[in-house]
């Protein structure tokens, strides 16, 4: 194999690599707006915990990576959605629009997901385990679409992962 060829294949490797890591990103955003429309040690000096939060139209959003070096092994996201401001009429309309999303996150490996329904708001917690993750479950309940590669999408880049959530007006709370 040329120079050229290597170069070349190392280049679509990292694009099937973004790809994917863009399937999980819009997978776990898909999440963060179904309801919502920086390192601390942990038991391994290469363990870390990151977080980022972002308040807009009602919702307040936290999601927090657990790596271990750049690789994301878990990844929870809780959202606290005030029903007001997002023009949800009480608690009984939000388990309307909102009850189902249990039901749909409950059979998929890798994701925990709870859903409560306070008076004036709800708070959903989704924790993502990257290492038992069904991705392709996953994606067909979010609508996100059909993934190539499912041990590829399971490996998450917290550098990319936290850029693209910048991106998204997330600001790093640590």
């Amino acid at each position: 194999m040329t120079l050229q060829q290597r170069k070349v294949a190392v280049t679509n490797r990292k694009n099937r690599r973004a790809s994917a890591l863009g399937k999980i990103g819009g997978v776990c955003l898909a999440l963060t707006f179904a309801v919502a429309g920086c390192s601390a040690g942990g038991a391994e000096p290469d363990v870390t915990e990151t977080i980022l939060t972002r308040a807009a139209d009602g919702a307040f959003t936290t999601v927090t990576y657990v790596a271990d070096g750049d690789s994301v092994t878990t990844q929870m996201t809780k959202n606290v959605l005030h029903y007001e401001p997002r023009g949800i009429a009480d608690r009984d309309a939000a388990e309307a629009q909102y009850g189902d999303l249990a039901e749909k996150f409950a059979a998929i490996d890798g994701v925990e997901h709870s859903i409560e329904f306070g008076e004036t708001q709800l708070v959903e917690i989704v924790t993502l385990t990257y290492s038992e993750l069904d991705v392709a479950a996953l994606a067909l309940a979010t609508g996100a679409g059909p993934v190539d590669d499912p041990d590829e999408a399971r490996q998450v880049s917290l550098k990319e992962a936290v850029a693209a959530l910048k991106r998204d007006n997330y600001s790093q709370a640590r």
